[in-house]
């Protein structure tokens, strides 16, 4: 959603820089720009190997139909009552929910594993489960997004534009 505002005015400034824009998980655009497949890449801010530039926060939400109430958090133990439709590991907000369900001793169900943040929202609109995302997702009409916490934590990292310090 950033990008599809940013780019065309920074295409029309720039003419003669090309852009090409890879969408990948958060885990392999690290590796992409640890290889060199990438100049700049939105990663986890907390991988020291890069240079970069803070931008925000990132945390993991349920995305749910709005009817979900008025409900300001959900403790990960309580989601193992509705089918879970998720990020396919390597996104990093994906990493970072199985890692709180591990340590929380959580199994949560996993109805299905896409590689689309729009996939995800139009199934939970659907009413095909609950959703779970990163916080940066645009949310869609009639979906409501709830904080996921453990023990009373939010589940999440500061996100950074990065490059590599070596180039």
């Amino acid at each position: 959603a950033l990008l599809s505002t940013f780019l065309p005015g920074y295409r029309t400034r720039h003419p003669n820089v090309d852009v090409h824009i890879i969408e990948d998980g958060g885990s392999r655009l690290a590796e992409r720009l640890e290889n060199g497949d990438v100049h700049l890449a939105y990663v986890p801010a907390d991988i020291e190997r890069f240079a970069g530039v803070p931008l925000f926060p990132i945390h993991v939400v349920v995305a749910a139909p709005a009817e979900i109430g008025k409900l300001r958090s959900i403790e990960i133990t309580k989601l193992g009552q509705q089918p879970l439709i998720v990020l396919r590991r390597g996104f990093g907000s994906r990493d970072w929910f199985d890692d709180a369900c591990h340590s929380a001793g959580v199994r949560p169900p996993i109805a299905l594993e896409s590689g689309s943040h729009g996939v995800v929202m139009e199934l939970v609109r659907a009413g095909y489960g609950v959703g779970i995302l990163p916080s940066a997702v645009p949310p869609r009409e009639h979906v409501r997004f709830v904080p996921v916490v453990h023990n009373g934590r939010a589940i999440g990292r500061w996100t950074m534009l990065a490059w590599s310090r070596r180039r």
